[in-house]
Order: structure tokens, then sequence, then C-alpha cells
């Protein structure tokens, strides 16, 4: 099973909350990226799929098939094509040769409210890529074709849904998960077709920028924005934001059915 997504939207905390249903089985590492790096490294010339397949189960090395019914990991790059290779189309290859089955979980969030967070986790994870964008995107009014190609949720949904049943595609509202972690934990186990009742407890996990913000500023002042903690999109940008993904959000809501209709700006 396969968290993908959308980034900063929580999938952090959904995957430790996750962890209190007895039938899964959280992967050692919650970013395994596996499918993202057997593309660049393109191992498919050097093995078959069935080979690929063992290699990406070592990934769940607690994994026990009397207690466990599903291996679940959160690789939120399977759905930032194009900056990303598309990991959809390799996980396909091995689900139709190995006759295994995927199940997808994704998180749209309001596009505008992740932007923020989003250039935190950016600026504070790559330096390199600080450097080369904090005049343009903090100064200027530009966005990254990056953050625009993670937030077209629709066109990154359709990477899966082209091959995989709806049945096996959960979309998780993000409001509803901050608000009520236990019924969305509840809601991925009916999805799964496991028991709803078992105790949830709540992991408290937060995936946070801040930290590493106050370290690197420590030893990058001259990459860091003095005030990016406090950086807020431009009415510019916001104008941009809206305008370019509308269209995306309006498949989201009319071909997967997911409600948009808090997100006023875009509706």
């Amino acid at each position: 099973m396969l968290i993908i997504g959308a980034m900063k939207s929580g999938t952090t905390k959904l995957i430790h909350d996750l962890d209190c249903i007895p039938e899964i089985c959280l992967s050692a590492r919650k970013e395994t990226n596996f499918f993202i790096k057997a593309i660049k490294e393109d191992r498919l010339s050097q093995t078959n799929e069935s080979s690929l397949l063992a290699k990406y189960q070592n990934g769940w090395p607690s994994l026990n098939p009397l207690k466990h019914q599903y291996a679940l990991e959160v690789s939120t790059s399977y759905a930032k094509v194009p900056v990303q290779p598309m990991a959809a189309g390799l996980i396909r290859r091995v689900s139709e040769s190995t006759s295994s089955s995927f199940k997808v979980i994704y998180i749209p969030r309001i596009p505008i409210d992740a932007v923020s967070p989003f250039y935190r986790h950016a600026f504070t994870s790559y330096l390199a890529w600080a450097r080369n964008h904090r005049i343009a995107v903090l100064s200027h009014d530009i966005l990254s074709r990056h953050l625009l190609a993670i937030y077209s949720y629709a066109k990154q949904l359709e990477k899966f849904s082209s091959w995989l049943s709806r049945e096996s595609l959960l979309l998780i509202n993000f409001s509803m998960f901050t608000q009520a972690p236990a019924e969305i934990a509840r809601e991925v186990a009916r999805f799964l077709g496991l028991d709803s009742c078992f105790e949830f407890e709540d992991s408290g996990v937060r995936h946070s920028s801040d930290a590493r913000l106050e370290s690197y500023r420590d030893i990058a002042e001259y990459t860091l924005p003095p005030d990016l903690a406090n950086w807020k999109l431009s009415s510019s940008q916001r104008e941009t934001i809206i305008h370019l993904l509308r269209e995306d959000i309006k498949r989201l809501r009319e071909v997967y059915e997911f409600d948009t209709s808090e997100w006023t700006e875009f509706n």
C-alpha cells in the first residue's frame, strides 16, 4: 500500500497514525522512494520484475505474514511528475507481472495553504536549491515549476488511476484529517477491508522544517531569507496559482468526486 502525497499534506503524521492498525506493517524507512531509485538506476535492465519486487519487500524487515495483511510506505516523490520520474508506470509493470496488488492513498490540500510549508521545506532541505531560488521566488513573483507540478492533483492522480481500480484509490480530505485523525484512520481501515474497531492512538507526529530552519540559520544566513518562517505568497503569486491550477482542481472535483467546497478561491 502506498501513500503518494501530496507533499506537505500530513503524510508523515498519517503513516505513524496508521501504525495503530494491527494488520498494517510500516516500512523501515518512511520514504523508500524505491521505484524512483529503480528508474534512475535503470534496475530493470539488470533484473526482472519479480526480482525487483523481492528487493522492494526487503524494506519491511518486521513484516509478519501471520499478523500483517498490508505493507505500507510513504513516498511523495511518486506523485511529483515530471520533476521526478513516473514511478506509477514501473509500479504498474511490477504489479501486473507479479500479480501483486497495490492500493494508493492521496491527501489533497488547498494548494495555497501548502505553498509556505513547501518553500520552508525546500529552503531548509536543499541549500543549493535555496541559493538559486531565494531571490527569484521571495523577491519576485516567480513560482517553482516543482511546486506547480506537485499541486496539480488530478494530473498526478491520473498516473495511477489509469490502471488502478477506483476501489484501490483513496483520497483523504486534509481538513478532516487534521480535525479528526482517528476517523481518518478508521476510514483507511475500511478502505482496506480491515476491522475499524481498533484503539486509535494519535501519534502526535508532525513533520516540520522549523528545527532545520533554526540550525541552518546559524550556518547559512547568506542562503536563507531572514524572514522565511513568516514568508507568505504575494497577491500576484496567489493569482498565478489560482489561474494555473483551477482547471486541474475542477477535474479533481468532477473526475475523482473530491469535495473542494471549502476551496473557495478555486470554485
